[in-house]
């Protein structure tokens, strides 16, 4: 039902229809299975994130952006941010990408969370607070006078942004500005 809650050239009754499911009218379950079912299909999933094109392939945010020379400050930023006991969770095992995403989409997300909601905001002080304890450095960045080096963070936000933008040729209605 997802995937043809997609497709624009179908009704609801036809939409209904190709799922083998009953309209509304005649199934009461069935509009809270749409509402329930939307991720776990791609297209379903997709479409409850804003896209309009549930053929493309989304990449997530990621810290790739920054280059490799950063990949230790990361990690300490990261491990920073989230308190984290699970073995699979850690560094090396097979749940770290979860972590690392989740993470990015934070960090990437940091600008307009300060523009947005201030920088007294408890997950704006969050992210600069773990940086300050991270000792968040990145050398490529010129020294601007402003403090400690935790602003770097202002600029991994942008850098990480503009790629996720640029990596994906359909940017969720959500994520535009």
């Amino acid at each position: 039902m997802g995937d043809a809650r997609m497709n624009h050239d179908l009704n609801i009754i036809e939409e209904y229809a190709h799922s083998g499911h009953h309209y509304p009218a005649m199934n009461s379950n069935a509009e809270g299975y749409i509402v329930s079912n939307p991720a776990i299909t791609a297209p379903g999933a997709l479409a409850a994130a804003g896209y309009t094109d549930c053929h493309m392939r989304p990449t997530s945010m990621c810290f790739h952006a920054l280059g490799e020379e950063v990949f230790d400050t990361v990690q300490r930023l990261v491990t920073e941010i989230f308190t984290n006991d699970l073995p699979r969770l850690q560094i090396g095992d097979n749940l770290r990408p979860v972590v690392m995403i989740c993470a990015a989409r934070l960090v990437g997300a940091y600008n307009d969370l300060t523009c947005d909601l201030g920088i007294d905001h408890c997950i704006v002080k969050l992210i600069r607070e773990a940086a300050l304890r991270a000792k968040v450095d990145d050398l490529r960045e010129p020294e601007r006078g402003r403090g400690p080096r935790y602003h770097v963070v202002l600029d991994w936000s942008q850098q990480i942004t503009d790629n996720f933008k640029k990596e994906n040729n359909q940017v969720s209605l959500m994520i535009q500005k």
